[in-house]
């Protein structure tokens, strides 16, 4: 094993990703206490976007069949024949998919996979069938219960499978601070507004932080998009000197991005900075004086503007718009933060005079 792949090696091997293989291993990894921070704050990127891909795929999916379903429920009264009708389409579809589906029987592990057995015939049949009167159960119960109890057994029947995967994969930390992330996601899930009429709206404020998330991931792992004519034409004792160049640009790049997206958010000038009438109890007197302050001078905290910002009014039921804004300077101080990792990882290869080679053809 050379020295730089030692030096690169995760100090965490039960963590480990796919991305430790080859040029694509975080470079962090090689940086002591800051590898050990970004790993931390990697694994909680990792449940955040889980758990926001799951509620997302949750209120989206339950509002398209809640749709359906009261349609078909008001439709056996005004017109029975049509509504029957999509009844029988769509069963005849969800039975077709799930008789296709349960055609073979084996396990998730390579070795089981080679041994793939064929179910009977009314094997498949039974499986079909149940989960078709399952499907009409579900359907059926959200014009009968709350949409937030819906949402809680959605969810957890759906976290289930995602915990039991990173428990045998070794991922302890991710499976507890998941499990939290669970806990606390299913009993905020008690405040939601009523219906299903908000989903849209909640599922889009969702994707833009899975989006945004997910280029700090990539910016974790260097699978993030970047031009690769240069590092093929160098050879490799200059490559770890342009990469420590080119990072430290990218992170000056973002940075300025980040800056932007802040002032954007808590500036003097920002569209967030709007009079306050009401504040929760629970502030102190001394703060809430100074949300309730308007206009808010030039000279005030930035403590001041974060607080202004947070506690402006929203219409009831909706996402505050200053929470999607939000994850733009987030994402990018996080990719600011790994694009200099990274910088100071090729620097200190290229003063110890290591050459580097990279599959740039794999981007």
């Amino acid at each position: 094993m050379t020295s730089e792949e030692s030096s690169l090696q995760p100090e965490h091997p039960e963590l480990a990703t796919e991305a430790f293989e080859g040029d694509d291993r975080p470079l962090s990894e090689s940086l002591g206490w800051f590898g050990k921070l970004d790993l931390a704050v990697f694994q909680v990127e990792v449940v955040v976007v889980v758990l926001a891909l799951i509620i997302m795929s949750v209120i989206v999916f339950t509002d398209v069949v809640y749709q359906l379903t009261l349609g078909v429920v008001q439709g056996l009264e005004s017109d029975p024949g049509k509504a029957w009708g999509t009844i029988a389409g769509v069963g005849a579809f969800i039975w077709a998919m799930a008789f296709a589906t349960t055609s073979r029987k084996t396990g998730h592990s390579r070795e089981a996979a080679k041994n793939i057995t064929q179910r009977p015939f009314w094997v498949r049949v039974g499986l079909a069938s149940a989960f078709l009167a399952a499907s009409f159960g579900v359907a059926l119960s959200l014009v009968k219960f709350d949409s937030s109890t819906v949402y809680r057994i959605v969810t957890l029947l759906l976290a289930i499978p995602v915990i039991r995967h990173f428990w045998k994969e070794g991922y302890k930390v991710r499976t507890g601070v998941f499990i939290g992330a669970v806990v606390l996601a299913v009993g905020m899930m008690g405040s939601l507004p009523e219906g299903y009429s908000w989903a849209q709206s909640y599922g889009l404020f969702l994707l833009l932080w899975v989006g945004f998330l997910g280029a700090s991931i990539a910016a974790r792992d260097r699978r993030h998009l970047r031009i690769d004519l240069m590092r093929k034409l160098l050879p490799p004792k200059w490559l770890p000197h342009f990469n420590a160049l080119s990072y430290l640009v990218a992170a000056g790049f973002t940075a300025v991005v980040c800056y932007l997206g802040f002032i954007y958010l808590f500036g003097a000038d920002s569209s967030y900075m709007v009079p306050i009438w009401d504040v929760p109890e629970w502030l102190p007197a001394s703060m809430a004086e100074e949300v309730k302050t308007f206009p808010i001078p030039d000279d005030a905290p930035i403590t001041t503007r974060v607080l202004h910002v947070v506690f402006s009014p929203s219409p009831p039921g909706t996402v505050p718009d200053w929470l999607k804004v939000l994850s733009i300077p987030v994402s990018m101080a996080l990719i600011v933060i790994r694009f200099v990792g990274h910088s100071v990882a090729f620097g200190m290869m290229a003063i110890r005079g290591e050459e580097y080679e990279e599959a740039t053809e794999a981007h």
